[in-house]
């Protein structure tokens, strides 16, 4: 068994990256570790890794950090580092050194190909340029600035890689603090600049010019532009980016790693390998595990937390549970409980959960079921639209059915969905008819209904298909379900309204639903009820009231 190893200071896209290089390239056979034993084989592809190296280390692709550093020992094998100011530098310590040269962070592309769904990118692309700043420099004021004023699109390394590629490729240019950023936007050809936003960062600039040393260029002709010191107009910016894509590199790069995996293989009969791979550097919080949040218990009645009972259905696809949120996590612990109480087979179910809440407000669900949970935490606010986008992105179902934090969903919602959807022709379907239940006086109203193609998105569940055709617009701030159902001119499969959500009417919609009731022509509402939503409600109250801790059905 190999180990992969992950270093406290390594970002999401980064490790997950690394992890994928391993297995496409060198094997899968591996396991996550946090610790280097000085007596296992280790291997280190990428990063500012090389003075921990040791005498059992392989090296394939890492560097050092300073020109001034220096392995503790001589590595076992050298196949491959980051570039010729590395070598130099391995030369004077340990003499021999014929391994070649190249950063693998340069097959980013191969690893994450441009796979952008038709309408993403345009011939004009969506961002004038890309900002790729490092965790934690987001709210960057300088970064923010050139944001504000020159139409920027802040790029976080601490996204999923899928998305991260997404808004590359969508940059006519990147500016970037990050080395990794920069390699990046190389792997799609895409111009990058160098910046810098603080001079402290003075002297720390050995792996740049390592990097932009494999194409021959040397530290005088690097441009950088330092924030901190002076403002740049975007003409100033554009004209300094540039690309580097060297084939040889890549091909010197990919050699490297054949010869890594025939190495380990022929050393396997003889020695136990434990792989350990340091990867690229960054914060070191990401990599503690924090304490699982504790889960209330509500004392809620069957109804709402039954045990779930797995529908019969003759085809079972996988679904893709789509939640995105802000600033709700009240909300978002009790969307936890009705996502557990589906009925649908859990080992079938994802749950997508989008969140760019305020740092004090997030709330990251742990379920104890066979529900996988993917929860991408985003560094600052950003609309509806984009996050619903982002949100699909991610799913890996076939059918995607959505949960709005904030609502409540019978543990029927997946199931019907599904089966509502595997007997038609049609891609999505909603419903026209909206529930709504008002926690200020804990009455129920019905809106609607609006329209056969006309449905909000709290209803939606659709065939991942229906992605090719159409996609949210990035910019909406609200009402976003118009676009995406092209002006509600996409046939729909009308659902049981109350088979699929009951609407929850607070102090914090994004919508203010009060405005419905207190016009209720306008909205076309009618106050309703039955014995079905008198037992929901019966149980609903206690469930609000106490997670909540609120008063608003007073």
């Amino acid at each position: 068994m190999y180990k992969l190893k992950n270093t406290y200071k390594s970002s999401q896209i980064i490790k997950k990256f690394n992890e994928k290089v391993f297995r496409k390239y060198i094997g899968n056979d591996f396991e996550v570790t946090f610790d280097l034993a000085e007596n296992e084989p280790n291997l280190l592809i990428c990063g500012n890794h090389l003075q921990d190296a040791n005498q059992n280390s392989i090296i394939c692709g890492s560097g050092y950090k300073l020109i001034n550093s220096k392995a503790n020992e001589k590595p076992k094998k050298i196949f491959l580092q980051r570039g010729p100011y590395t070598k130099e530098l391995l030369k004077k310590q340990f003499l021999n050194n014929s391994g070649k040269c190249g950063d693998p962070g340069i097959l980013f592309s191969n690893i994450y190909p441009a796979d952008i769904p038709k309408g993403f990118v345009t011939k004009s692309k969506n961002y004038k340029f890309g900002i790729i700043v490092n965790e934690n420099e987001e709210r960057d004021s300088k970064i923010n600035f050139y944001r504000k004023n020159y139409g920027g699109k802040i790029i976080s390394l601490s996204l999923n890689p899928k998305i991260f590629s997404e808004y590359l490729q969508n940059c006519e240019f990147v500016i970037s603090t990050s080395l990794e950023g920069i390699i990046f936007a190389h792997s799609y050809k895409i111009p990058a600049v160098w910046i810098e936003l603080s001079k402290d960062h003075v002297g720390n600039n050995f792996e740049f010019y390592d990097y932009f040393g494999n194409y021959g260029i040397k530290p005088i002709d690097v441009f950088k532009a330092n924030l901190w010191e002076k403002e740049y107009s975007l003409k100033n910016l554009k004209s300094n980016a540039s690309y580097y894509f060297k084939g040889e590199m890549v091909e010197d790069i990919l050699d490297s790693f054949s010869e890594v995996k025939k190495f380990i293989a022929d050393k396997k009969n003889n020695i136990k390998q434990n792989i350990v791979i340091p990867l690229f550097s960054t914060n070191i919080e990401n990599q503690i595990s924090s304490k699982k949040s504790s889960i209330i218990n509500f004392d809620a009645p069957e109804l709402i937390l039954e045990k779930p009972k797995l529908s019969i259905i003759e085809k079972q696809p996988s679904v893709s549970i789509c939640t995105v949120t802000f600033n709700r996590p009240d909300f978002l612990k009790i969307a936890e409980e009705f996502v557990k109480a589906q009925d649908y087979p859990h080992h079938l179910l994802e749950w997508i959960i989008v969140d760019d809440s305020d740092e004090n407000n997030s709330y990251k669900p742990s379920i104890s079921t066979n529900i996988k949970i993917y929860y991408e935490r985003l560094p600052i606010k950003i609309t509806i639209g984009e996050k619903r986008n982002i949100s699909h992105k991610l799913c890996n179902g076939d059918i995607v059915v959505y949960f709005d934090d904030d609502d409540y969903y019978p543990p029927s919602r997946v199931s019907t969905a599904v089966k509502s959807l595997l007997k038609t022709n049609k891609l999505i379907g909603g419903s026209t008819l909206l529930p709504v239940l008002y926690l200020s006086g804990f009455e129920t109203w019905v809106a609607g209904p609006f329209g056969k193609n006309h449905a909000t998105a709290a209803t939606f569940a659709f065939k991942k298909e229906l992605l090719k055709h159409t996609r949210y617009d990035d910019s909406c701030k609200c009402g976003e379900e118009k676009e995406f159902l092209k002006g509600y001119k996409i046939p729909m499969e009308q659902l049981d309204p109350f088979k699929t959500v009951i609407a929850i009417a607070h102090s914090n919609n994004t919508y203010g639903k009060e405005q419905m009731r207190r016009n209720p022509r306008k909205y076309k509402m009618k106050k309703f009820t039955n014995k079905y939503l008198e037992e929901i409600l019966k149980n609903l109250k206690p469930l609000y009231k106490k997670y909540l801790n609120k008063n608003e059905n007073d």
